[in-house]
């Protein structure tokens, strides 16, 4: 039988030489996901090694791409608009329900940029029986370092997925800003506070 190690990395980090599976677990979708990662070779193109870091093989992949938080889909992988720098700590986090929605550093949720025109990428794992962390074998194992993995199986409002990321980055050092105005999900302005969408204004009264 071989020997599986793991060392240590600067800044509470844990490198792979290859992937550490758990067997007998199937993710879903309906969950939301946070890593804490600092990726230490960040390529673009499709095959780019090293750039997958958790999930399912060969659907329901969370890794990088071009540069970019990104999630395996049937469509193509489904990507983030933030090019990151390689030897840079973030957090990312991911909300699956119906669709994949993207996080970076607490910033709000957006839906990646669709792979192909007319795709629909929705979330959707292989059904291989085994998580991996670190990589997905075949192929080399997530050149970076992992520092924390939340896993919540449930799909989080935006003040409690904030709040989560908050949460990570002031443990492992990641600075994030001030979270700006945005529209909720629903295309309501959001209570921070609550996570719930607010109540859209009264219609202005018409004249005669």
């Amino acid at each position: 039988a071989g020997v599986f190690a793991a060392s240590a990395a600067p800044g509470g980090g844990v490198r792979f030489p290859a992937p550490l599976v758990a067997s007998a677990l199937q993710l879903r979708d309906g969950v939301t996901c946070f890593f804490v990662l600092t990726p230490a070779w960040l390529r673009d193109g499709d095959r780019a090694v090293g750039q997958r870091f958790f999930g399912h093989y060969p659907l329901g992949q969370f890794r990088f791409h071009d540069r970019r938080v990104a999630f395996r889909t049937a469509a193509g992988d489904v990507r983030h608009s933030k090019v990151l720098e390689s030897g840079t700590k973030l957090v990312a986090a991911y909300r699956l329900d119906g669709r994949v929605e993207m996080a970076v550093d607490g910033a709000p949720f957006e839906a990646g940029a669709k792979p192909r025109a007319g795709a629909s990428p929705a979330p959707v794992f292989s059904a291989s029986g085994y998580v991996t962390l670190g990589g997905c074998p075949p192929h080399d194992a997530f050149l970076g370092d992992v520092h924390e993995v939340m896993v919540f199986g449930t799909v989080l409002a935006d003040a409690a997925a904030r709040h989560v990321a908050e949460v990570l980055a002031t443990k492992h050092g990641v600075a994030i800003g001030a979270l700006p105005p945005t529209a909720s999900r629903f295309g309501l302005p959001t209570s921070h506070a609550t996570g719930a969408a607010a109540a859209p204004s009264p219609p202005a009264a018409r004249g005669p």
